[in-house]
């Protein structure tokens, strides 16, 4: 991204990731999940439905607070809260298995809920685009904002595919399988990212202050004097 200013182009690129991540998120339980709740955990087939959409029922409530906490707090802030959401939920899922069994659904949808909070940082990257790259080159910036996404949607299924193959192992009372899996995968990247975010290479103004977000204003007309005035008082 060559209009990207250079002081932001790896704070652009480190929130583009989150977006891919978010996305793959979401899918990579796709193949899992069901068998998931309905045998591991013995939950009901007819809430599978609610329990699969309460995902993205707390990303719909959070993204509207987010937008008006970050006027006030700035992305980072958001970012790391939500990547700190999304890993604790996530964790919460993966190991529903573990503890009391009474409580092992109670957890796992907790999880779902909680690490949809998380992604509710999704759309606010399109602000932090919107700020950073100039007016002309928006709709390639735009493009490229999909293309992440769509990535991290295409290659949440097909990695959720692949740890179904890989062997039932333990650590402790930890499960691994291809159920719990796709949980601990996200977690490791949201980690990673986490770190990013946290670093000297998350840099950007705050909103309202880059030089790309701020509206030209229209110059006033100055009136002109009446020179029949200034005629008539010689």
């Amino acid at each position: 991204m060559e209009y990207v200013r250079e002081d932001e182009k790896t704070s652009l690129q480190l929130a583009l990731i989150l977006g891919s991540v978010m996305a793959m998120d979401f899918m990579i339980v796709y193949l899992s999940i069901f068998e998931y709740w309905t045998e591991d955990l013995g939950g009901s087939m007819h809430a599978f439905g609610l329990v699969f959409a309460c995902y993205d029922l707390t990303q719909l409530v959070f993204l509207p607070i987010f937008g008006v906490i970050v006027k006030r707090v700035g992305f980072r802030s958001i970012y790391i809260a939500s990547l700190v959401f999304n890993i604790i939920g996530n964790i919460l899922y993966s190991t529903a298995l573990n503890g009391d069994p009474d409580t092992a659904t109670t957890r796992f949808v907790m999880g779902r809920l909680i690490a949809g909070i998380g992604s509710a940082c999704y759309v606010l990257i399109l602000g932090q685009l919107v700020m950073v790259v100039p007016t002309a080159h928006r709709g390639e910036g735009f493009v490229t904002f999909r293309m992440y996404t769509f990535f991290g949607r295409f290659s949440g299924p097909l990695i959720g595919y692949l740890l179904l193959y890989i062997p039932e192992s333990s650590l402790g009372q930890l499960k691994f399988d291809g159920k719990t899996l796709p949980g601990w995968v996200v977690v490791i990247l949201d980690i990673v990212l986490l770190a990013g975010f946290c670093s000297k290479y998350f840099k950007t103004l705050p909103m309202g202050t880059h030089p790309f977000s701020k509206t030209k204003k229209k110059k006033k007309k100055k009136k002109k004097t009446n020179n029949n005035n200034n005629k008539r008082t010689t």
